[in-house]
């Protein structure tokens, strides 16, 4: 996972096998755990992303976001002002969310029966079915069993994509914006998966790469070379690279010691 950190710390408790995502009590603090990687979409094939987490109880100027999303798309869970099923999108070309509060959602509100206590051990899931105009399921799964909490819907009724792409990290967040906060907030992260339903087919461009024989001089010591370096193109959206078969031939001299 990759960090941004700013006024808080992320600390990983070995007994609880969780991540903690402190702020301080500063009026602007946040802490982002994002994973490096973007998880692959293939069409036909929907998606399974589960989470599970611990949030800190609702308290002004505090938001703290679970889900499968970026800075400009994807489907989250929040809790700020009050608990939301978010979708993020970049259709248009600028970031838009459209959030859902607990007592709108369109399938299960877990308001009763049972009742959700979001400040407990939660495994939050979603499920999309993006072809770009797919249906996106969110819910719950309390005691094994999948609760739908609420459903996206978008083919018939919008006139394009709903998001820009299918493929995107696992991300937590907490958020201190404005005063009120006396003490530091804590969002434990538990686990993840995200899970290729009806399988993957590794389908894709296949490139090769090498390097002549003349080797690279690793004379110096207590330095650190690397073997192979690949960068994304930056004009393609959340790109995948699977590294199949890496192949190396090391030698030394008969000088060295």
């Amino acid at each position: 996972f990759s960090e941004y950190i700013s006024n808080g710390v992320v600390s990983y408790s070995q007994n609880q096998s969780t991540v903690s995502l402190f702020t301080s009590k500063n009026t602007n603090a946040t802490v982002i755990r994002e994973s490096k990687q973007v998880f692959a979409y293939q069409p036909g094939k929907s998606l399974l992303i589960l989470n599970t987490f611990v949030m800190d109880v609702s308290t002004n100027n505090l938001t703290q976001r679970v889900g499968y999303y970026d800075s400009q798309n994807g489907i989250f869970l929040e809790l700020s002002d009050d608990l939301y099923i978010v979708k993020r999108t970049y259709v248009s070309g600028s970031m838009v969310e459209y959030k859902i509060r607990q007592s709108e959602w369109n399938v299960n509100t877990l308001l009763s029966n049972p009742i959700i206590d979001i400040t407990k051990a939660q495994i939050f899931w979603i499920d999309i079915e993006w072809l770009g105009v797919g249906t996106v399921r969110t819910g719950f799964i309390i005691n094994g069993t999948y609760y739908i909490c609420h459903k996206f819907q978008h083919a018939n009724i919008l006139a394009t994509t709903y998001m820009t792409s299918a493929q995107l990290p696992i991300r937590y967040e907490i958020n201190v914006s404005g005063g009120g906060i006396t003490n530091g907030k804590e969002l434990k992260q538990i686990c993840s998966t995200v899970i290729s339903e009806g399988g993957y087919e590794t389908r894709s461009i296949i490139n090769h790469i090498g390097t002549d024989l003349s080797g690279v001089d690793l004379g110096a010591t207590n330095t650190y070379t690397p073997v192979i370096a690949i960068r994304l193109n930056p004009n393609k959206i959340n790109g995948i690279v699977a590294l199949s078969q890496l192949s190396t031939l090391i030698t030394t001299s008969q000088n060295a010691i």
